[in-house]
């Protein structure tokens, strides 16, 4: 991470294995190292931000600029992180489905129906004639309203990848965004939201994490080329 040469409030840093320039007013540029294929499933980076519920979250909603935490099936794509310790496996890096990420957990730590954050987790079999399951189906419902304010990073946290989001997402930057669908103006960029797991003494199971900034579609990329994706 490193500010870029001529202006120390543009952000430089390397992900995927390309140079990405964030400006202070929530520009997004790729500076390609290689001819490359950028995928989809990876995260961009974060947004720093808080999670309101109930009736914070109604007033975080009026005044806007804010992404709604509410999975609506089993086919939903988010970002997973596991803090499952050994031997259980660490689960793939990347874009992956609600239910895949449930017969992950179901697996390595027998967790078939986790506890989610603001949902309820629920399993539905359809049988043939003898009474044999032959289509299983993972549904989720919201049970409480809840919302991630994105926000400013504060002075004496060091921008980074776990946090440069909220430059594309906080003030002026936020109204490019369509906070319903998650998409960007540009059509470049789409919000993901984050799931992780954690087995602990204070809490077991699935917690949202910050949301994820990730490009829509594969983008082709050629060397030494500057593409600007918001």
């Amino acid at each position: 991470m490193k500010a870029f040469p001529g202006n120390d409030k543009i952000v430089a840093f390397d992900r995927a294995g390309h140079e990405f320039l964030v400006t202070p007013c929530g520009r997004l540029w790729i500076h390609a190292k290689a001819d490359d294929v950028i995928a989809s499933c990876e995260s961009l980076m974060l947004v720093f931000g808080q999670f309101k519920i109930d009736k914070d979250a109604e007033a975080a909603e009026k005044k806007g600029g804010c992404w709604k935490f509410a999975l609506s099936s089993g086919d939903d794509l988010v970002l997973t992180s596991c803090v499952i310790a050994p031997p259980c496996g660490q689960y793939p890096e990347g874009l992956t489905t609600v239910a895949d990420f449930v017969k992950f957990l179901a697996k390595e730590v027998g967790a078939a129906t986790p506890t989610l954050e603001c949902h309820e987790i629920q399993h539905q079999f359809e049988k043939d004639g003898a009474g044999q399951a032959i289509k299983h189906t993972l549904t989720v419902k919201v049970t409480a309203n809840c919302i991630y304010v994105p926000l400013k990073v504060p002075k004496d946290r060091k921008e980074d990848y776990h946090n440069l989001g909220s430059r594309l997402c906080v003030g002026a930057a936020g109204q490019s965004w369509d906070w319903g669908s998650g998409e960007h103006s540009l059509g470049r960029l789409v919000l993901r939201g984050v799931l992780q797991y954690g087995d602990a003494k204070q809490y077991t199971g699935i917690v949202p994490g910050k949301i994820s900034i990730h490009l829509k579609e594969n983008v082709k990329v050629q060397a030494r080329q500057l593409r600007r994706m918001a």
